[in-house]
């Protein structure tokens, strides 16, 4: 009698650990669901025509149900995003520069300070003045002065544009 309630008791211990987990992490889902409803703005839901409390209180109930798996699911994949497309807030993408977070996070053990470079600044195109390269017979006026008949012309060198494109920057006024 005793090796068989010893039995029982092991069988419930081994079947129980499923529903454990699955307990465990349906009430976590549906705290992120509840959480994540709570983020959006009311007027999101109403433009998409839902309704905000309701969404709320799906939630709560599903979670206290054990249900909190199924309401995540159908709160991620179909319900959110119709209330994103109608103006509600995504989650923003945190990029940090090669130099570690703004915040002080930590650096890998195996990097030391030195290893992380700041990025690099640009620097202004030395062989030009703002992309350009100014015209030599016109002096980057566009024109030039007939020494025959003393009027101005277009300059045919640079066909009137004063200068021609740096061939070091492009035209775009800073060194690669």
């Amino acid at each position: 009698m005793i090796a068989s309630s010893a039995q029982d008791n092991a069988y419930l211990i081994n079947n129980s650990v499923p529903l454990t987990i699955y307990t465990t992490v349906g009430f976590f889902l549906g705290l992120a669901a509840i959480f994540g409803v709570l983020y959006q703005p009311r007027r999101a839901f109403r433009s998409c025509g839902r309704h905000k409390w309701r969404w709320i209180l799906i939630e709560i109930v599903g979670t206290l149900l054990n249900a909190g798996v199924f309401v995540w699911f159908i709160w991620r994949f179909f319900i959110r995003k119709s209330v994103i497309r109608a103006g509600g807030r995504t989650r923003e993408r945190v990029r940090y520069s090669a130099g570690g977070d703004r915040y002080g996070a930590p650096i890998p053990a195996n990097q030391s300070r030195s290893d992380w470079a700041a990025p690099k600044q640009k620097e202004r195109c030395s062989s030009c003045r703002d992309g350009m390269i100014p015209c030599s017979p016109c002096g980057g006026r566009g024109t030039v002065k007939d020494s025959y008949t003393s009027e101005y012309s277009t300059c045919p060198s640079c066909g009137g544009r004063g200068g021609f494109t740096c061939i070091n920057c492009h035209g775009t006024g800073w060194r690669d």
